[in-house]
């Protein structure tokens, strides 16, 4: 396979200095690149008797005033002036990068690649140049050359795994791809990049897979050559590498009970009242009986929760139990049907195992066990709590909060540290996905410009639940990327200790917020991460060592997660509890952020926590949860603290914003796939702020350095970024879903297109890239249409705007009626062109500017058009189950 290099450093100058003579008078050797990818092992030569084979990067050398002429075997290419660049329109003298001829070279070169995946680049093996020795000029003989290519790979006589050719269709996409690629990365290269945020969703080469990695064999093959050959993972071995299935928040540990440890926790000053009490009572019965004299196992924990099953379980899975125990009558629970039980189909393997064991804890103990009217079978199920042995559990920790469970659990563990310490691992180095290798390596690469040098780049995970886990798969992938990295323990947890001055609580608050707003389970990290437990208390009790680090700094990354945790790790509430007060850090992230000595990134919540700071007068507010149809429906919640982001939940806004990097408009992210357009352009609406930024999956919106009162940005990755510009639009509401906006302006950039914003007038212009097709009105084309338009997880907006684009027409209608519990009412989407409207093309990814948009709710439809079957309600209606 062929590893693609780094494209920076030819871009950097027009054309660089390769070699020089020791004559002052002779003419300098050049070097440019011949771009479909980067094109390897095709023969050159210049007009000055420069010969060679174009290397894995695709370069030739030329000296000035040269034609370079380009060979496969006997067939010769093309020639053109040498250049910087060269691509397959240049050495056709074509016109356009669309131009039939130059499709059907980019064909033949995609074709011929050796591991048949131009995304990583061209590969021409020597085996293949022999194999096509005959002459031929491609300009006059295309179609005969690409029949022979045909015939040849019939008869298995190239070097290559592809066994047809590739359609012009497919080679096109590829083609016009690669340049707006070679363009982003042309623009980064003139930039003086300030921040670059990533929309989530990035691929990566772990060492817990081999997916997303180059080599082939298994994952410990991979993951050995990786390690040979990789710079970032110098020192480390196989032994190393953590287990693929490792999970820090199920580590086994041991517990005893002793009188010291009881005494602590029931003295500890944050314990709520009624623990103590519990405690109290709990603890002593253990110790007069000698529960727990020796370690074992933890004793409180709750395998199968009654309660749980009825409130949590699929209405397949609950109605799938309860049908089984069902006798047309009443209910029996009876060992005859717990046998039928375990032959139940169960969507969720966990339920299932859950509720067979109440069943057969209840089929031995209940008397009567048969004969039970819907509520006896109920009240005794959701009274149940079984440990994963059957046994009742004692329901000592039931409705506790996080810190008096950190209290209890921290105060019980028998403090063995896990030995030895094991790591996950990430490289960039062998990252297959160009798209997440380039983002991740543009970020280095800012960096390096600013430090003018290797960067320095911290790394924070605070908007994780247990931020030491994601510590090593981010440190090592920026390491792998080319930069000195340091970790730091910036979170919730530690912001509490230090605001508090109990540094000797570091560990306990860590514990705590880890619990806070997340799914819970995470307890006793220091000894799972001891190394880092111990930075931690050394930052904590050692402000002046952090704030060097920070300042230092030539970059920092921001890992995905959950934006409110980042938030609530460098700011402070004031005096009505909003998170206003800025931290030592954070003041210290912002002076060398506004002296242009810093460069800003960060993934998912990483990238939607840099928005804030003021629009005109407006401040600019951070997303938290909820989706598009809610949103819409009932506007927004003022969020308290970590979320949860998923269909069906509130919409959630922080009015006093993110941590400020990103002062350009609202920041949005997993954005066309969880179909998030109303939702921004609602939040952009409602605070007065113009402008919303909704950045793809595993795609980077990259912002320049103010330069003569104008911000450039870019789009590097996969996907594309979304801008609504709601300076002009009208929207009204009047009570809960009747919402409506029109006037919307929407943009929607991919590689090579770029905006630049004139920071005074508050305007902002659009480029697209010119070798995308354009994709015009077309008379009478019919408006596309369809009925999931805010499906969160669809893409269904983008999807919309696609077939706008492709069809021809002048708009297109998405509603919401098809959309499970989005009929309430029903909304609608209506995309049309305006006269300044510009939508292209390359390959299937659609890009425009100037779209108009216009949302607002329709009459209900009475008929759905896509019929569904009615729920079978429990008791109490689908909300509970009482």
């Amino acid at each position: 396979m062929q590893f693609t290099k780094s494209t920076l450093a030819w871009l950097v100058g027009a054309a660089m200095l390769a070699a020089c003579g020791s004559d002052e008078d002779e003419q300098p050797i050049l070097t440019g690149r011949l771009l479909d990818a980067e094109v390897a092992g095709v023969s050159w030569r210049s007009s000055s008797g420069l010969s060679g084979v174009t290397n894995a990067g695709g370069e030739f050398n030329f000296r000035p005033g040269d034609t370079v002429s380009f060979q496969i075997g006997g067939i010769t290419l093309g020639s053109a002036s040498g250049a910087a660049t060269l691509t397959p329109k240049d050495l056709l003298a074509a016109s356009s990068h669309t131009d039939p001829l130059v499709l059907k070279l980019v064909q033949l070169l995609t074709t011929l690649d050796q591991d048949g995946n131009a995304a990583n680049g061209i590969t021409i093996s020597a085996a293949t140049r022999s194999a096509l020795a005959s002459a031929a000029t491609f300009s006059a003989s295309a179609d005969a050359i690409l029949a022979d290519v045909v015939s040849k790979l019939a008869a298995r006589q190239l070097d290559t795994s592809n066994t047809a050719l590739i359609s012009a269709e497919d080679a096109e996409a590829h083609y016009l791809g690669s340049l707006a690629r070679a363009e982003s990365l042309q623009i980064l290269a003139g930039m003086s990049v300030q921040s670059l945020l990533i929309g989530g969703g990035g691929k990566n080469c772990s060492s817990w897979s081999k997916s997303n990695c180059l080599g082939s064999g298994s994952r410990a093959e991979v993951w050995a050559n990786i390690l040979a050959k990789d710079p970032a993972m110098a020192g480390l071995s196989e032994a190393d590498i953590q287990d693929p299935d490792f999970d820090a928040s199920k580590v086994s540990f041991s517990y005893s009970v002793t009188q010291a440890k009881v005494d602590a926790i029931l003295a500890n000053p944050h314990l709520s009242a009624d623990a103590k009490s519990r405690f109290t009572t709990t603890l002593n019965d253990m110790l007069s009986k000698g529960t727990l004299a020796q370690p074992g196992a933890w004793p409180f924990n709750v395998f199968a929760d009654g309660n749980a099953f009825y409130s949590n379980a699929s209405d397949n899975d609950f109605f799938g139990w309860r049908d089984t125990l069902d006798n047309g009558v009443s209910f029996d629970l009876t060992a005859d049907n717990v046998a039928k039980l375990r032959e139940v189909a169960f969507e969720n393997a966990d339920h299932k195992a859950q509720i067979i064991l109440i069943s057969d804890y209840l089929s031995k103990t209940l008397q009567p066990n048969s004969g039970l009217s819907s509520a006896q079978l109920r009240d005794a199920v959701k009274a149940t709590k079984l440990d994963a042995e059957g046994k009742v559990a004692i329901a000592l920790t039931d409705g506790l909060n996080p810190m008096d469970l950190a209290i209890l659990r921290e105060g019980l563990v028998v403090p063995s540290a896990l030995s030895p310490r094991r790591y996950e691992l990430r490289s960039t180095a062998f990252l297959a996905n160009q798209a997440s290798r380039d983002i991740y390596e543009q970020f280095v690469a800012a960096a390096r410009a600013v430090a003018g040098k290797k960067p320095k780049v911290v790394v924070v995970t605070a908007s994780a639940e247990n931020p030491f886990w994601d510590a090593d798969i981010n440190s090592y992938a920026l390491k792998s990327a080319g930069a000195e990295v340091k970790w730091l323990p910036i979170s919730g947890g530690l912001r509490s200790a230090l605001d508090a001055g109990k540094c000797d609580e570091a560990s306990l608050r860590y514990t705590s917020y880890a619990n806070t707003g997340s799914y819970g389970g995470i307890y006793h990290q220091h000894l799972v991460f001891p190394d880092l437990a111990k930075l931690q208390s050394d930052y904590c009790a050692n402000p002046a060592s952090l704030y060097t680090a920070l300042e230092e700094a030539d970059g920092i990354y921001f890992s995905g997660g959950d934006q409110a945790r980042h938030l609530e790790s460098l700011l402070s509430r004031d005096s009505q509890g909003k998170l206003t007060v800025a931290s030592p850090e954070l003041q210290k992230l912002r002076a060398r952020f506004a002296a242009g000595k810093l460069v800003v990134s960060g993934t998912s919540a990483g990238a939607a926590v840099q928005g804030g700071g003021l629009s005109g007068d407006k401040t600019i507010p951070m997303l938290g949860g909820g989706d598009s149809y809610n949103a819409l429906k009932h506007g927004f919640a003022q969020g308290t603290g970590p979320t949860p982001d998923d269909a069906g939940t509130t919409a959630i806004r922080y009015a006093e914003g993110g941590l400020g990097f990103f002062g350009h408009g609202i920041v949005d992210t997993h954005f066309s796939i969880r179909t998030r357009e109303g939702r921004l352009v609602r939040l952009a609406k409602d605070s007065g702020v113009r402008y919303g930024f909704g950045l793809d999956e595993n795609t980077a919106l990259a912002t320049s350095q103010v330069k003569a009162g104008k911000v450039s940005m870019t789009v590097l990755g996969a996907g594309g970024v979304y801008i609504a510009d709601v300076k002009h639009a009208s929207a009204s509401v009047n009570g809960a879903g009747s919402y409506a906006i029109s006037g919307v302006r929407t943009h929607y950039l991919t590689q090579g297109d770029k905006a630049v914003l004139d920071v005074d007038s508050g305007e902002l212009s659009i480029t697209l890239h010119p070798a995308k097709r354009a994709m015009a009105i077309v008379a009478n084309a019919v408006a596309p249409s369809n009925d999931t338009v805010f499906e969160y997880g669809s893409s269904s907006y983008l999807t919309l705007a696609t077939a706008l684009a492709s069809s021809g027409a002048s708009q297109a209608l998405g509603n919401t009626s098809a959309s499970a519990g989005q009929a309430s009412p029903v909304y609608q989407a209506r995309l049309y062109r305006s006269n300044d409207t510009q939508m292209v093309r390359a390959g299937a990814q659609v890009a425009y500017s100037n779209l108009m948009l216009d949302i607002a709710p329709q009459a209900l439809i009475q008929a759905s058009k896509k019929p569904r079957t009615a729920a079978r309600l429990r008791e109490g209606g689908r909300s509970s189950r009482d």
